[in-house]
């Protein structure tokens, strides 16, 4: 890799967090060597010189992007925006864009070229929940780096004595699952409602993968104070809910997702009846 704009400690940094991942998580032998890492303050105006808005894989974010060729590069790239940096938080965008990488690169070699598939070959290929998969792993592995490079950032560069990080006063800080569950709440349009549970799904991953780091079992209340089981409950069944974390607990890497997929499927399509039945109750109690 080649870091653009980044000093020489930054550098090192991102050399030391990317440390804390494995192989399985993050194969090296699939990063291209010379993938440009730009840290760059016209990142709105690089992705829309290098994403081709018709074939987006769903990991595009405010912070950090990876571009795979398409028709504007011939060329993988990983943009990271320097107006969201805050301390060493390019840790985090970086690691979470190179799982991204990482996974899709293998998930292409299996099922072919980004240009090649439609909807029908999304259905197929479990495309939708490779990226549930792929969103709750880059979340769950860039918190891990993030947050052991903070621990050294404070107590140095030698390890517990014991092995044991140990953390107080765990924050998982603001996310977007409660933000979907009111606008679902307040839905009354029954097109919207399919858009708005695929959001609701997408930020779960994203929301379980900030959990994941702390926890190997699915118990979101023990580390978050504010979960939302009673909306969750109601809209998706908290049971799916936590069947959908477990779940994406138990599948840590490419191959086990291979294997996980359909197990994935039938969870979210269980909550997606479940919030289809919610809402029409919620117009028609008789229904």
């Amino acid at each position: 890799m080649e870091f653009i704009n980044f000093s020489e400690q930054e550098s090192k940094n991102i050399e030391k967090g990317l440390g804390f991942t494995s192989k399985s998580e993050i194969n090296p032998s699939l990063i291209p060597s010379d993938l440009p890492v730009t840290k760059t303050d016209h990142y709105l105006q690089d992705c829309e010189e290098f994403l081709d808005p018709e074939r987006t894989i769903g990991t595009e974010n405010p912070y950090a992007t990876v571009v795979f060729p398409n028709n504007r590069t011939s060329t993988h790239k990983l943009f990271v925006n320097q107006d969201r940096i805050k301390g060493i938080s390019y840790i985090h965008c970086i690691t979470n864009e190179l799982v991204h990488l990482s996974n899709f690169i293998q998930f292409f070699k299996d099922n072919g070229h980004l240009y090649t598939f439609n909807q029908e070959k999304m259905l197929a290929r479990y495309y939708h929940e490779f990226l549930l998969w792929s969103k709750f792993q880059a979340k769950k592995i860039s918190t891990r780096t993030y947050t052991l490079m903070m621990w050294h950032e404070v107590n140095g560069d030698d390890p517990p004595t014991d092995g044991r990080y140990q953390f107080e006063g765990i924050s998982i800080g603001d996310h977007g699952v409660h933000r979907c569950l009111q606008e679902i709440a307040a839905c009354d349009a029954v097109p919207a409602i399919r858009d708005l549970y695929w959001t609701l799904v997408g930020e779960l991953a994203l929301y379980f993968g900030s959990l994941a780091f702390y926890q190997q079992e699915a118990h979101p209340d023990q580390v978050d104070e504010q979960f939302p089981a009673e909306q969750l409950d109601k809209w998706v069944g908290l049971e799916n809910a936590l069947n959908f974390y477990q779940l994406l607990l138990s599948t840590p890497d490419y191959q086990t997702w291979q294997e996980q997929n359909k197990a994935i499927r039938k969870c979210v399509l269980q909550m997606e009846n479940h919030c289809n039945k919610t809402f029409k109750n919620q117009f028609d109690p008789h229904k």
